[in-house]
């Protein structure tokens, strides 16, 4: 695999910087060299996204989404924009993006019309002044939704070269500087907080031909209990990932295949449900983050100082414990691994062979 950071999954894909990576198959493509940014856009900051359903073709496509540099006294890029930049809407409209099609093997920029209001300023983004490295994007439906600053969602229409701007909730601001998640689950899109006080919250977006809003789905109303940990490794094993490249004697060090057991993490199954008020542990300078929604269940899944995985259920407001994040067996290849720096969910969606990259 090559060694490189995951920017964004989709739909069995992962997206390294120049790798796109089916790990279902070990294949991979590698993308061209990016375009230099636009005129005066050279100090933002462009992540990274990938659209992908395999449902509708074999065929993925990777958009690289601008973003303000935050207004920091440290940030030599923030003084660089000028004040006629600061004054201007954002999002632009037209919106001209880098996008990558496999389908042509190239990056190419495309326009994109805005539809309704502009989320404010380039100085109104400045003011969201938090670093959130995890912001993510899912695509769904033929759109991609994209969580940007000031906790605005973009939804790209990829079939008529349209977006429109999602702001928040109302009455949202009572959270401001807290670390939100958008997600896709059972019903469509949703944005879900973990709030200081260890309480859930979870929006629903509805869409219909006039408006496009959030809904309030679920609060937990109280702080959420948590189960006091165990010795219980979870059902976590390590799995070999390679890329086309890579030979089976990259691999003669690694620790043998482990056989194939019953790991299946069934969701339905009570017995595995801890109810909040079991086995409360006092959380003391730890971390709870939400990873990621269940494709579709309305469950979501949280890690613990990047050491536990556990599952929350909307329905019930019940955590469930899912073990050790750690892998069986990695402790004693970890030496000669990158460490382990983030998880999320993983389904395999394409099992066959990723588009060639035209030369």
């Amino acid at each position: 695999m090559p060694n490189s950071v995951v920017l964004d999954h989709c739909n069995g894909l992962l997206l390294l910087y120049d790798y796109v990576l089916n790990p279902a198959t070990g294949r991979c493509a590698t993308l061209p060299d990016r375009p230099s940014p636009g005129v005066g856009m050279e100090y933002f900051i462009e992540d990274t996204y990938l659209a992908f359903d395999p449902t509708v073709s074999s065929h993925y496509e990777v958009f690289l989404i601008p973003s303000v540099p935050r207004k920091c006294p440290l940030d030599r890029e923030v003084e660089r924009v000028g004040s006629a930049m600061l004054r201007s809407e954002w999002p632009p409209s037209p919106w001209i993006l880098s996008v990558f099609s496999s389908r042509t093997g190239l990056w190419e920029e495309r326009s994109f019309i805005r539809e309704g209001e502009a989320a404010g300023t380039v100085a109104d983004m400045q003011l969201d002044w938090r670093y959130l490295p995890s912001r993510h994007a899912e695509y769904w439906r033929g759109a991609l939704y994209v969580h940007c600053q000031a906790d605005f969602v973009m939804r790209l229409s990829l079939s008529n070269g349209t977006y429109r701007v999602i702001k928040p909730s109302r009455g949202i601001e009572m959270f401001q500087g807290q670390e939100f998640h958008l997600g896709r689950s059972e019903k469509g899109i949703y944005f879900a907080l973990l709030d200081d006080k260890l309480r859930m919250w979870v929006w629903i977006l509805e869409e219909s031909c006039e408006q496009i809003e959030w809904k309030l789905r679920h609060c937990s109303e109280q702080e959420l209990a948590f189960p006091r940990l165990s010795s219980d490794h979870g059902p976590w094993v390590l799995s070999n990932v390679k890329c086309d490249d890579e030979t089976e004697d990259d691999d003669d060090d690694d620790q043998e295949a482990v056989e194939k057991q019953e790991f299946d993490w069934k969701s339905d199954d009570d017995n595995n449900i801890l109810h909040t008020g079991d086995k409360v542990d006092r959380l003391c300078n730890e971390r709870i983050q939400i990873l990621a929604f269940h494709p579709y269940k309305e469950i979501i899944f949280l890690q613990r100082s990047l050491r536990r995985g556990l599952t929350y259920y909307l329905n019930s407001s019940k955590l469930e414990d899912l073990g050790n994040l750690f892998p069986n067996g990695y402790y004693s290849v970890q030496s000669t691994r990158v460490y382990i720096t983030g998880s999320f969910p993983y389904t395999p969606c394409w099992m066959g062979e990723l588009p060639e990259i035209f030369e």
